[in-house]
């Protein structure tokens, strides 16, 4: 059994109040669900002197489906609620499905949604114990000074591994980023870096706070899916994760979107969609669209998983959610 190290524990009541403490403690990181957090922390992959519990801030809890049809739903909401709600499973279902496919119940009636956006990349060679790392001397990520992926010494490849992040990206999902003197809103997409180590991967201040998402009201004829590779059917992180969203007029499709998560630091989207534009999503597009997808995506040995296995079952899943799009009731 790995033990906790030692830290002091701050509680939190309001976003406010969690964000004063960040700015006063410093050495100091925010804890959600703690289903990450906590066991990174055993691997002894952060030294902090302080952690922020978020639990008491009842203000970023709750999903709240708006009269246009948009949802709000608070950073602090579990992922178990998320895949229950009413409101989701009706107009963001793959959201609601890209939870339901995240680790266990038991897990999941403590993880949250803003825990699982902020998700630390993951690396076979950075999630391990103090003493495997240090046999190994160390990567760029902690310890080192060379990405153990790629031979890299500039850029981390560890790859983001959340389940919610590329269907929200997908449904152009927004997110509400506090600071103590400042409220901003910034796409889900725009806010990945390219680089895996901890400090580089979020395009935000270090002291910010995810308070809540924001879905946009669905379009008339929106359709979405979610499809998850993994080792075994529960627990797993995603070897590759395939989020589509759609629309359609009459079953043409009328937009298309479709992200990869599980395979860099950043999510990626894929181009050339536009191909799908006007059609019914006959058999020949989705054999078209699977191989531009399959040529843009080139997984690393970054996470469990021959990499050429992975990049050949983005072509099959990408098959796979086309034809489950094309055949959902509009």
């Amino acid at each position: 059994m790995l033990p906790l190290p030692n830290f002091q524990v701050h509680r939190a009541t309001t976003v406010s109040g969690a964000l004063e403490l960040k700015a006063r403690l410093g050495d100091s990181k925010f804890v959600a669900g703690g289903t990450d957090l906590l066991p990174n922390l055993k691997n002894g992959l952060y030294n902090t002197a302080h952690v922020i519990d978020l639990g008491g801030c009842r203000d970023l809890e709750g999903i709240e489906h708006q009269a246009d049809g948009t949802i709000i739903i608070g950073s602090m909401t579990t992922l178990a609620d998320i895949e229950a709600s009413p409101a989701i499973r009706q107009h963001a279902s793959a959201l609601a499905v890209a939870s339901e496919l995240v680790a266990s119940p038991q897990i999941r009636s403590r993880a949250t949604l803003g825990g699982n956006i902020m998700l630390d990349t993951r690396c076979r060679y950075y999630n391990q114990s103090r003493f495997w790392r240090e046999s190994l001397g160390g990567c760029l990520k902690l310890d080192g000074n060379t990405c153990r992926v790629t031979g890299s010494k500039t850029a981390c490849m560890a790859a983001r591994s959340s389940d919610t992040v590329p269907i929200l990206i997908a449904l152009g999902a927004q997110l509400v980023i506090e600071l103590p003197e400042m409220v901003n809103w910034i796409p889900v997409c725009d806010l990945f870096g390219k680089d895996g180590r901890f400090e580089a991967c979020f395009n935000i201040d270090q002291n910010a706070l995810v308070s809540s998402v924001k879905i946009p009201a669905p379009k008339p004829g929106q359709r979405s899916v979610y499809r998850k590779v993994r080792t075994r059917n529960a627990i797993d992180f995603p070897q590759l994760g395939l989020a589509i969203a759609g629309v359609f007029e009459d079953c043409i499709c009328t937009g298309l979107v479709a992200v990869v998560g599980a395979v860099n630091p950043r999510p990626k989207i894929l181009q050339g969609m536009d191909i799908a534009v006007g059609t019914r999503l006959e058999d020949c597009i989705v054999e078209k669209l699977a191989e531009s997808a399959f040529k843009q995506i080139n997984p690393l040995a970054n996470i469990a998983g021959d990499p050429a296995w992975r990049r050949e079952m983005v072509r099959v899943e990408m098959r796979r959610g086309l034809k489950e799009l094309r055949d959902q009731q509009g």
